[in-house]
């Protein structure tokens, strides 16, 4: 009885945690946008991502970027964005070999040449605690 109570407790927790959130289309990187890093990034900050400020758009998470020798966090948002481009969320990918790849959050159009990200309509709000183990993450 005990398990079930469990089960069914953590079942409604989850439920609840996912998101209804309007995304965007989405697609893969392509192998150029990987770079060798040395080690992984730190897990995702926490953003607060508040109601859309119009019905027309759609969020997309904030994301690590590497910056030659430590990870910046750049900020996701609600954001407005033409119907032939498609967004790839970053990635991270150990080779055969055992080094490590790194490919952040692009947006690519429907020929999938890179394209400049969308304005943010509305930033994403992170605690102003929020840190990782490295550095204390600008905001």
């Amino acid at each position: 009885m005990r398990n079930a109570l469990l089960w069914l407790a953590s079942s409604v927790c989850l439920g609840a945690c996912g998101s209804d959130f309007p995304e965007p289309r989405t697609t893969v990187h392509a192998n150029g946008d990987y770079v060798e890093v040395p080690y992984l990034p730190p897990a995702a900050l926490v953003e607060v991502a508040g109601d859309p400020p119009s019905d027309s758009c759609v969020w997309y998470d904030g994301h690590w970027v590497w910056r030659g020798d430590k990870y910046v966090w750049k900020r996701g948002g609600w954001t407005a964005v033409a119907a032939n481009v498609a967004y790839a969320p970053w990635k991270t990918l150990v080779l055969e070999d055992g080094r490590l790849m790194f490919a952040e959050g692009t947006w690519y159009d429907e020929s999938g040449r890179k394209v400049p990200a969308p304005r943010v309509v509305k930033a994403a709000e992170t605690p102003p605690n929020e840190t990782t183990s490295e550095f204390e993450s600008p905001r």
